[in-house]
C-alpha cells in the first residue's frame, strides 16, 4: 500500500513526470520519489531526504526500470492525509511525532522518537487497524 491518500480512492492532479536523465528507476504504486536537484534524475526518497531538498511525488502506477515517464501526484504541505505503511507496529503514543522516510520511499520509520530535524518528513496523526497491521495516518510535517 505504501502512501495512499485517505480522502479519495483515486489520485487527483496526476501528472506525467519525465525522467530526463534516462537513468533507470523501478517504482511501486504509492512510492515516494524525488528529483535530484543536482542531476535532475528521478530517485527513490531515502532516510536522508530532507524537507527542503527536493519535490516529493507519490507514484500513481507501477512502472518498470526502463520507464522514462512516471504518473505522479505532487505531495505538498497541503494537509493531505495519507494511510502509510510503517517499519514497526503502529502505536497511538506516536501521534504528533515526525518520522523519516525509509530507504526506497515505501514506508515511514516509526521508532517512538520525534525527528525534529529536516529529515522528519511526515507526522503521525493516528493509527489504522491493529498495531501489527503497521499502518498509520500521516501528513507532511
Amino acid at each position: 500500500m505504501a502512501f495512499t491518500p485517505l480522502s479519495s480512492t483515486t489520485f487527483k492532479n496526476v501528472v506525467a513526470l519525465t525522467n530526463n536523465t534516462g537513468s533507470a528507476l523501478s517504482v511501486t504504486a504509492g512510492q515516494l520519489i524525488k528529483a535530484n536537484l543536482s542531476t535532475g534524475a528521478l530517485e527513490s526518497c531515502t532516510t536522508t531526504t530532507t524537507q527542503n531538498e527536493a519535490v516529493f511525488r507519490v507514484v500513481n502506477t507501477a512502472s518498470v526500470a526502463a520507464s522514462a515517464t512516471f504518473d505522479v501526484v505532487p505531495v505538498g504541505k497541503d494537509a493531505s492525509v495519507f494511510i502509510v505503511d510503517t517499519a514497526n507496529n503502529s502505536n497511538a503514543a506516536h501521534n504528533g511525532q515526525r518520522m523519516i522516510i525509509t530507504a526506497g520511499g515505501l514506508t515511514l520509520t516509526n521508532t517512538g522518537t520525534d525527528v525534529s530535524g529536516s529529515t522528519g518528513m511526515f507526522a503521525q496523526i493516528g493509527v489504522v487497524g491493529a498495531a501489527a497491521d503497521k499502518k498509520i495516518l500521516a501528513v507532511r510535517a
